[in-house]
């Protein structure tokens, strides 16, 4: 038996619609979400050390946060090109400061 233990969730019931805030990002990909969204549903399926997918990786939004919350990610996006969303996705995930010491 493979033993689990996972960051608890802010919330008695998260219920089934989330509300957030907005969360603009300078460099603008059309369609970013408020990093709460993705940390919520990485808390909640994953532990420190797995490995997260997004194959919509737009302007790294879940790449940065899985990195904050001690994951390795992999982003696809059709647009990640030198011209296109890559460097943004790439600056953005390699601002995130990584904890050494809990």
């Amino acid at each position: 038996q493979v033993e689990r233990s996972y960051e608890r969730i802010c919330g008695a019931n998260l219920r089934n619609v989330w509300t957030f805030p907005t969360q603009p990002y300078k460099g603008a990909h059309f369609a970013t979400f408020p990093e709460e969204l993705p940390r919520r549903c990485i808390l909640a399926a994953t532990k420190p050390g797995d490995l997260v997918l997004d194959p919509f990786g737009g302007s790294g939004t879940v790449g940065k946060v899985a990195t904050e919350l001690g994951r390795s990610a992999i982003l696809v996006d059709l647009a990640y090109t030198p011209e296109g969303y890559l460097p943004l996705a790439q600056k953005r995930i390699s601002q995130v400061q990584v904890k050494l010491i809990e």
